[in-house]
């Protein structure tokens, strides 16, 4: 009996484990406010400089692997703004960017940012792209802590436009369109009545209050 509870507790335990190295937003404070879009690192590597000149100060250098639970005592949370190794999702918050360099947040506890050079420009994403690209793919979703207000659906992106519904208990949020901080989006609701017209996606400091509902590969831990 000791042997099969050892092992049933271990196995909940490497759950746990596998578990902790995804990072989904769940809360709007997790999405990174004030910031530009995100960026995807291909490398499971990097060097962060204090200025976007090889030549500056280093601030740090950072590397992982995909089970790892932390990364150079950083969490991955903290690290990462979306971190989804089965589907090679690796995204870095933006902060500022030049042609050639990105400034990532690499400890969002403490604020701490870098700058990054990128090793291809098509990996820095604003936010309206990654939200048009990931969210009309998958849908969205949205964050806990968000205002009542972005439960309400409109007919134009307006804070005074008609309103056409709410979205209550939403089975599926099907994203077509990011206009600003507006989403036109497609709700199928606990109410069976299906609706479209826009959301606040984003509040006016940047907030977000839905994110892409982007899914683990089925079958992978």
């Amino acid at each position: 009996m000791k042997k099969i509870l050892f092992l049933f507790a271990s196995i909940l335990l490497l759950g746990s484990a596998v578990c902790a190295k995804d990072v989904i937003p769940t809360k709007v404070f997790d999405a990174n406010q004030n910031s530009f879009g995100v960026y995807q690192i291909s490398d499971k590597s990097m060097t962060l400089y204090a200025e976007p000149d090889e030549k500056s100060m280093i601030l740090k250098r950072i590397s992982w692997n995909d089970e790892s639970t932390d990364v150079n005592g950083l969490d991955l949370q903290d690290l990462f703004v979306l971190y989804l190794p089965d589907r090679s999702l690796s995204l870095l918050t933006v902060v500022d960017e030049t042609d050639d360099w990105v400034k990532v947040v690499y400890d969002a506890k403490k604020a701490h940012t870098g700058w990054l050079k990128k090793d291809d420009p098509l990996k820095f994403m604003p936010w309206g792209v990654f939200y048009n690209i990931y969210g009309k793919k998958y849908g969205l979703y949205q964050l806990k802590q968000a205002p009542e207000t972005c439960n309400t659906i409109r007919v134009s992106p307006d804070n005074l436009a008609q309103t056409v519904g709410t979205i209550n208990m939403p089975k599926k949020i099907i994203l077509n369109i990011i206009k600003g901080n507006w989403a036109l989006v497609s709700v199928s609701d606990i109410d069976k009545y299906p609706k479209t017209g826009f959301v606040r996606w984003r509040g006016d400091n940047g907030e977000k209050y839905y994110f892409p509902l982007i899914k683990k590969v089925v079958g992978v831990n």
